[in-house]
Formats: C-alpha cells, structure tokens, sequence
C-alpha cells in the first residue's frame, strides 16, 4: 500500500516531462468506424447523460487502423518531440473486449525504449478470465498499471448504472490485477448515490491496497451538477482527513486524501490549469480531466479533448515534425502554447 505521501506524489510528478499520450485501441483492425463496442451500457442520471467515455473518440468516418500502424504514430510523436510518452490505452469502448490485439499492442509498445510507462483503463468484467487470468497476461506483455471503473459497490445499482450484472466478476478482476503485480486504482463516476457508498470505497481502499479515484462526469447534460457533487464530495472527505494534497501539474489538478491507510483522489473540474492561454475555447475547457493527446482509432492526433480544428492526420507521410508540434502546442500539453 502507497501509504508514504511522498512515494504517492513522486509517482504523480514527472509527468511534466513527458507526453501524456491516449491511445484510442478499442476496436480490432478494420472495423469500419460506427459506434462503441463496449460490454456495458452505463446510464448515471437524467443529469448527468449516457456514456462514461462519450468524447468524440469517434470524430468522423474511417478504418480502425493496425497495431502497427498505432506504433507508427507513437514513434512520429517521438521523433518529432524528442520527448518520453506515458501511454495510456483507453478511449470510447472496452479494449479487453480484443484481448490478442490489445496483447500485441501492449508488448510492441514494451520495445519502445521512450515509453516511460503503460497504463490500461477498463471495466474489468474480463480481466479475471483466461488461465493464466487476463491480468497477469497483461503484466506479462509488458503492463504497468491498469485503472478499473467500479462505479457502485451495490450490486443492484451497479446493475443499473452499467447494465450488467457483473459487479462480482468486476471484484474479482480487481483481485486478480492486484496478484499479478499491476499498479491498480479504481475509478468511479461521482453520482448523488456514490455519497452513501464513500465509506465503502474507503474500505476497500485500505483492505485492497488500491487507490480509489472519483471523477466527474464530462459533457453531461448538466455539466454544473457534476461538477457541484465533486465540490461536495471534496467537502466530505475533507472532514474525514486532514492528511489532504493538492496537486498542480500544468493543466492538471486534482486533490489526494490520505484517510488512514485508504488513499482518495478527486478530479477537479473547476480550475483550468491548461498553459495555452489564448486558446478560443477556453471558456468551454474542461481539459483538468481530459489532459491526454489522443491517437484516434483512425490515427488523427486529436490534442485537445474539446477543440476539433487542431486535429491532424498523424500516418500521412505529409505531416511533418512541424506540424506535430504546432498541433500539440495549440492544445496546450507540455510543450507550451
């Protein structure tokens, strides 16, 4: 357990010096680009909309390009920066859905002296399948870290949030990250429900060893009420501890809460730390979550997660180094703006 808040923030800085780079692999080589694929349907409330990763990963038409392909951007974005990459696989739909591609790409991505790190996000319905179990195939291939949506520990609310009944297999999943050596944190979608389940999360949080992360919802059809029950939900840990680190690192913010052996990180949606201040849609930002430069499942750069006149075709042999840079300066992320 990370219980020293120095080994908890070492880990969160030097993320400076690197790019925070999504990879959007959540659908198998060729797919022509419709809809997500996920295993889940999550609804959180008339408020706050459907859809956990609603976010245009989806932008336009086009071909799921290859694992491949997916390493040849991630080494223009090198070439052309100079910079280590901290990828993380995630994006509109569920990637363990595709085991042997998300496999491959894991371990192609592991030869990439430059890539400082791998992360996965997940639903973990899958992650405990297979023998050995998908986890610790993961870790093998080259994982360092996943991030598992547990977004209710009540079964019947779980039920009605994802639309599946699985929340065991999800508990399992996180046993099995846990035993296979991966760096685990639980990620939950901050709800007016979630209110009555905190001291559950924090529980678990001390008897799992696992950092629980709450989130705001983005774009929902109430941004304002999202983002009022983080205020609330900081309010409330903020009575259980006075252990409590605020984090500024660029454009990202967020608080850690150390309560006894349990570690609670809440996103903030207020403040816009994004370091290109002449950007035109500033107002409309809510880049404190949405940090990452994104390669789309088509291999667009997308830099920015609001803005749509930055993005770029990253495999056409027309782009240049300029170009890359240029587009990743204008969303703001670490190299200036």
């Amino acid at each position: 357990m990370e219980k020293n808040v120095d080994e908890v923030i070492s880990r969160k800085l030097g993320h400076s010096e690197a790019l925070n780079v999504r990879l959007d692999k959540t659908v198998p080589t060729g797919l022509k680009l419709t809809k997500r694929i996920c295993n889940e349907n999550c609804v959180f409330s008339k408020n706050m909309a459907v859809a956990c990763h609603d976010d245009n990963s989806y932008r336009g038409t086009g071909t799921a390009i290859s694992n491949t392909e997916f390493i040849g951007a991630v080494k223009k974005l090198f070439a052309a920066t100079g910079k280590k990459q901290i990828i993380h696989i995630a994006g509109d739909g569920e990637p363990t859905l595709f085991r042997g591609e998300l496999l491959d790409l894991i371990k192609k991505l592991r030869e990439l002296p430059y890539v400082s790190s791998i992360k996965l996000t997940t639903n973990g319905t899958l992650i405990s399948n297979g023998n050995p179990d998908l986890a610790t195939q993961l870790k093998r291939a080259g994982l360092d870290s996943v991030n598992i949506s547990l977004h209710s520990l009540d079964s019947g609310e779980f039920n009605r949030v994802t639309g599946l009944n699985s929340l065991g297999e999800v508990l399992k999943g996180i046993d099995c990250a846990i035993t296979s050596g991966l760096r685990t944190t639980i990620n939950c979608v901050v709800r007016k429900e979630t209110f009555g389940e905190v001291e559950d999360y924090i529980r678990l949080s001390a008897a799992k060893g696992v950092k629980i992360k709450f989130l705001f919802m983005i774009g929902g059809a109430d941004q304002a009420y999202s983002n009022n029950l983080i205020e609330k939900m900081v309010a409330l840990l903020s009575k259980k501890t006075t252990k409590i680190y605020d984090y500024v690192d660029g454009y990202h913010a967020e608080k850690i809460f150390f309560i006894g052996d349990a570690i609670i990180e809440v996103k903030d949606p207020i403040t816009n730390n994004c370091p290109n201040m002449k950007c035109l849609v500033r107002d409309k930002c809510l880049e404190t979550c949405r940090y990452f430069l994104r390669i789309t499942p088509t291999g667009s750069l997308q830099p920015c997660g609001v803005r749509n006149d930055n993005i770029i075709d990253l495999l056409s042999e027309y782009t240049s180094d300029k170009t890359i840079v240029s587009a990743i300066k204008s969303g703001g992320k670490l190299l200036g703006g």
